[in-house]
């Protein structure tokens, strides 16, 4: 239970995979929450920083709904941002941002790396200078 209710230290609103902590138990898996991202993309194998920008922009709509105490500052934006960027780099490909969905659904649902599903160490390292590419599209898709 690492900060459960520190909201702003782990834990922020608009989650990809949790409820908010005025909302319930923002410290487990919650499938409806996770929907959103898996009902992106459709009809694609993959997810990339348009369709994760996207997930962003409708998961804050149905919180703003949802919880009238959201938390929606710019540093909680760019932490939700910089989240999805890394997500798409550790998970798929590095410079480009597009990982299959099958990796990033055993990433959330399970909570382990997908090794078993081939899933290998990106061998471009990740920095702030991959990251921005990808999170500034994320960003222009959440507007």
């Amino acid at each position: 239970m690492l900060f459960r209710h520190c909201n702003g230290c782990i834990e922020h609103d608009a989650s990809l995979s949790r409820s908010d902590s005025l909302l319930g138990n923002n410290l487990h898996f919650n499938e409806t929450i996770y929907t959103t991202l898996t009902q992106s993309n459709l009809g694609l194998d993959y997810f990339d920083a348009t369709s994760a920008g996207k997930v962003q922009k409708k998961r804050l709509a149905d919180d703003t709904l949802a919880n009238p105490r959201i938390i929606n500052t710019a540093k909680v934006f760019t932490v939700r941002t910089g989240e999805s960027a890394l997500y798409l780099s550790v998970m798929g490909n590095p410079v480009t941002g597009v990982v299959p969905k099958k990796f990033v659904d055993i990433f959330f649902r399970q909570e382990r790396m997908p090794i078993e599903e081939g899933w290998i160490k990106p061998s471009t390292l990740i920095t702030v200078e991959t990251l921005f590419p990808i999170a500034a599209i994320i960003t222009k898709a959440s507007q």
